[in-house]
């Protein structure tokens, strides 16, 4: 005896209805050619167990059923792991080198008190600052953004340096005035730019 399947609409996942269509149509075409037939029930509107789904046994052939996930339904994929998620109690750590695109330094080992450094695609290096928790040092020079007199943010925040490329006869700690052509360090005293 052949047996012919009805073919199942291309969208049947999108709607149970389709799907239940798709169901009865073969039942009914199994009826017609086949002299017993053992139904389950075939409405997939009807109320599931939370998180289960509609598949075969977890570990031999058999009549699909509504069941829970386990880990054997889930198939190996390309990776290099170690440990299991189930017994997981604690982050682990990532063993190996994660480069900068991975959201890595590239680094495989950081040296003590350096602040490294990076492009975005490339390894990070040392960069030439060093913080040891009491001192930042900077063992390289300097520099300072660059502004006029009245482009300087708003003083008020002690200990803030820059420089600025228009100051008239600047003195020491002396109130700054622009529209002239000496370039100075400045520094915000907490009230206003100081030269220095």
């Amino acid at each position: 005896m052949t047996l012919k399947l009805p073919r199942l609409p291309l969208h049947w996942k999108d709607t149970p209805q389709l799907f239940e269509r798709y169901w009865d149509s073969l039942l009914t075409n199994l009826e017609k050619n086949v002299a017993t037939v053992d139904v389950v029930s075939t409405t997939l509107t009807e109320s599931r167990p939370a998180s289960t789904f509609f598949s075969g046994p977890t570990s031999s052939a058999g009549s699909p059923a509504f069941r829970s996930i386990v880990a054997t339904d889930i198939p190996t994929l390309n990776q290099n792991t170690t440990g299991s998620a189930a017994t997981a109690t604690t982050a682990g750590n990532v063993t190996g080198v994660v480069l900068p695109p991975n959201g890595g330094t590239g680094l495989t080992s950081l040296t003590v008190n350096t602040v490294p450094k990076g492009n975005g695609t490339s390894p990070w290096l040392p960069s030439s600052l060093t913080d040891d928790g009491v001192t930042v040092a900077i063992n390289a020079l300097l520099g300072l953004k660059v502004y006029t007199v009245s482009t300087l943010p708003s003083a008020g925040t002690l200990g803030r340096i820059a420089c600025v490329s228009d100051a008239t006869l600047p003195t020491y700690l002396g109130v700054l005035v622009g529209g002239g052509a000496i370039k100075t360090p400045v520094f915000d005293n907490g009230t206003a730019w100081v030269s220095f």
